[in-house]
């Protein structure tokens, strides 16, 4: 009776107001128009753009850097005793991190405190605090970016529950102190504002109910007329009678405006928190939940970054009528209005990632026909590692802003980074600012990839030669003349000299033009134009010469595709950036993850990135160890023929990254891959390796790795003076220790080195 009685009073207002038939049809207009906008869920909330979660499995890998450093990247708080979701505490390998595990759609999960062990980049040990071991654990991420309207708005709807209980308290204080015993309109208070501004002769204001600032808000305009607070008063009784009074005040929680910041109209208490206080809505203190409850009435005027005393007076009148209404106890009104407003504002207009999230909006666009992205609330979850986003964004304007006084023209950069045995993007920078240009030429900007195509070359070359070759097989570097489309056209090298007979592996550490197209010319210029079109290079190739050389246009993501075949076990796996998209529910909508294709084998991939190895220790990218990353790499150096394009391509056993450098319109840049590209991955793969060593890269089976005597081609020996590490196919191996340089005391050190294989022989024969 006690919740009836106030409906039937508040009903009676509104009829009075305006007649029985005509309040009818307007109150079920707004039955409707509840049901269609709030019911459905569908009152513009934006979609949300996530960083990859992280997903955790004993025995699993971890990703690189410390504990700390990957929870710092994903958006967690440290603290010294965690206790609210999304902080944590760690001390060298071990953290204990209090998240909601798993997401999205998983808000019915309680949030719980969860040890991990983190040894060598591998997660040796997983459980609950004081509790058993977990199987899998995944941790949401924070926010990356939203998709917002035109106009702006961005707000972060946060469950009732998840909220402070103080702020429920605040707002109810200086709101609507009896909003659990009316039905939507307050007639006491309706009917004194309704008097004062007869008496004031003024348009209708106050005696607004949180039911009918709701109302207002999602369904009216700001006017202040009094046919817009009739309006007001039916759309109120319509959302009292589809929602209960919770209901109704965590929609209202959630719409209501908060301030502007820059060119973002912060909407929701959620967001709000984030924009003034840096943290989450849960938890909030007594005094910042007084103040945000403070600014409803004059978001702007009251906002704590701008106008400190003011913000502070109306937070204190809060804090009063809380006391007055029982609402908090003396000693906690005390202490919160002795406290000063301590503001520290989080920048919510500036996108993270914004050339990655402009490919994604534009990309869901196409494939979510039918689909609100600035209000439909998805969420969107990409492959990106936040951290190592950030990590790719410094090194790339560090590094063109060291080169930019050795050019005559201002340069640009791009930069993609991906796992490659998966192909998951994990940054993605398609310029050095975005403000500047946003022009994403990581994906769009398409160059002559120059040098850094050849070890694809030699993949092609190792998997479809006529005769199974390897790293040791002999090309001839001479001068050599072909006929392309009638013309007499002759490769040279960038040191215009000739070498005589190398090795494909020599040719590739030299970056060496002539051999490579020598290699080209034997597998078959259409046939490898076949195999590139299996790294998806299909009809973008010319079966010419000049393929070998790079001599047509990729771009830096084309080239980290083709490139995931020689960087993992010789499958190609193109580059994707979204890894899901669930609706509010958590229900996928849609998946990214792409197919892959076998193009090589792992043992010749193994052979192209063991070249690529010498290439970092011997060849062209050696400069790498001077500038002080010493830990196993594979990388490939490229500048085109005209100087108009520097490239690098670099990865180890986990990370795969390209980096393009040259001005946006060609001209010569006066700069090489070593010089302009290198630096940018030695900066970003330092910050990366700084404290986790990458996995080993072990020879598959089928492959054996030997030092073989230059000289004699056999096992070299300690006292052969030419010498070189190798790969060969184990029956293609050398069997014997060289003859040719061995004394008395190294015929006894090939003896002894003999001995394990003879047994081995032996034993062998006798299983047999």
């Amino acid at each position: 009776m006690r919740r009836v009685l106030p409906k039937v009073m508040a009903v009676l207002a509104a009829l009075a107001l305006l007649g029985v038939g005509l309040g009818v049809a307007v109150y079920r207009r707004a039955l409707t128009l509840v049901d269609e906008r709030v019911g459905k869920g569908s009152w513009m909330v934006p979609s949300a753009i996530h960083p990859a979660s992280l997903r955790l499995t004993p025995g699993g890998a971890f990703p690189p850097g410390t504990v700390a450093d990957v929870l710092l990247g994903l958006g967690y708080t440290r603290v010294e005793k965690p206790a609210a979701p999304g902080e944590f505490s760690a001390a060298g390998g071990k953290a204990l991190v209090v998240a909601r595990l798993g997401w999205p759609g998983l808000a019915d999960v309680p949030s719980q405190p969860v040890e991990l062990t983190v040894k060598d980049g591998v997660v040796v040990d997983l459980k609950r605090r004081g509790g058993g071991g977990l199987s899998v654990v995944v941790l949401p991420p924070s926010l990356l970016a939203e998709v917002r309207g035109p106009d702006g708005e961005t707000r972060k709807p946060v469950a009732l529950e998840d909220m402070a209980n103080t702020l429920r308290e605040a707002v109810l204080a200086v709101e609507d102190k009896r909003f659990y015993d009316h039905g939507g309109i307050d007639v006491r208070s309706f009917g004194r504002a309704i008097m004062a501004n007869v008496v004031s002769r003024g348009h209708a204001q106050g005696g607004s109910t949180i039911t009918q600032q709701l109302a207002k808000n999602l369904f009216l305009t700001q006017e202040k007329t009094y046919s817009r607070k009739v309006k007001e008063a039916f759309f109120a009784l319509a959302l009292e009678e589809r929602f209960n009074k919770n209901q109704i005040l965590e929609l209202y929680l959630n719409a209501i405006y908060l301030g502007q910041r820059g060119a973002v109209s912060v909407l929701g208490m959620g967001q709000a928190a984030q924009a003034y206080f840096s943290k989450d809505v849960g938890r909030l203190s007594l005094e910042e939940a007084a103040l945000l409850a403070g600014m409803i009435q004059a978001p702007n005027a009251y906002a704590p970054d701008r106008h400190v005393e003011k913000a502070r007076a109306r937070r204190d009148l809060v804090l009063k009528l809380m006391l007055e209404q029982e609402r908090i106890k003396e000693a906690d009104y005390k202490r919160a209005i002795a406290t000063a407003p301590k503001v520290k504002p989080s920048v919510l207009a500036a996108r993270a990632a914004p050339y990655a999230v402009d490919d994604l909006t534009d990309a869901l666009g196409q494939q979510l026909p039918g689909v609100d992205l600035s209000s439909d609330g998805l969420h969107v979850e990409t492959t990106l590692d936040a951290r190592l986003q950030k990590l790719a964004e410094a090194a790339l304007v560090k590094g063109l802003d060291r080169v930019d006084a050795q050019s005559s023209v201002e340069l640009e950069g791009a930069m993609v980074v991906t796992r490659p045995s998966t192909g998951e993007v994990l940054a993605l920078v398609g310029g050095k600012s975005y403000a500047r240009s946003q022009f994403n030429r990581a994906t769009r900007g398409k160059r002559q990839p120059g040098s850094v195509f050849k070890p694809l070359i030699m993949l092609g070359a190792l998997h479809m030669h006529d005769n199974r070759v390897g790293p040791d097989h002999v090309l001839e570097d001479a001068p050599l003349t072909l006929t392309v489309a009638g013309k007499a056209w002759s490769p040279r090298n960038s040191d215009r000299k000739f070498h005589g007979q190398v090795t494909m592996r020599e040719a590739l550490e030299q970056s060496l033009n002539v051999p490579t197209v020598r290699l080209a010319q034997q597998v078959g210029f259409k046939d490898l134009v076949a195999f590139l079109g299996g790294l998806g290079l299909q009809g973008r190739v010319d079966p010419v010469p000049s393929l070998a050389l790079g001599v047509f246009e990729m771009s830096p993501w084309e080239v980290v595709g083709a490139y995931s075949a020689v960087a993992s076990d010789g499958n190609y796996r193109p580059p994707y950036l979204l890894r899901r998209v669930t609706d509010s529910a958590g229900r996928v909508v849609l998946e990214g993850a792409p197919s892959q294709t076998r193009v090589a084998t792992e043992q010749e991939a193994y052979m192209v990135r063991d070249m690529m190895r010498g290439v970092m220790d011997r060849g062209t990218a050696r400069n790498a160890r001077a500038l002080g990353y010493a830990h196993p790499a594979c990388g490939k150096t490229g500048t085109t023929s005209d100087g108009k394009d520097a490239w690098f391509v670099g990865f180890d056993g986990a990370i795969l990254t390209v980096i393009w450098v040259g001005a946006d319109v060609p001209v010569a840049t006066g700069l090489t891959g070593g010089q302009a590209a290198m630096p940018v991955w030695v900066d970003f793969m330092k910050a990366v390796r700084r404290d986790v060593a990458p996995p080993v890269d072990e020879p598959p089976v089928g492959l054996v790795a030997a030092q073989q005597c230059d000289d004699s081609k056999d096992k070299a020996l300690t006292a052969c003076p030419n010498q070189h590490h190798e790969v060969f196919y184990a029956d293609d191996a050398p069997q014997e220790y060289c003859a040719l340089h061995a004394g008395p005391a190294d015929r006894i050190e090939a003896l002894l080195r003999a001995i394990p294989l003879r047994m081995k022989d032996l034993f062998g024969a006798i299983q047999d």
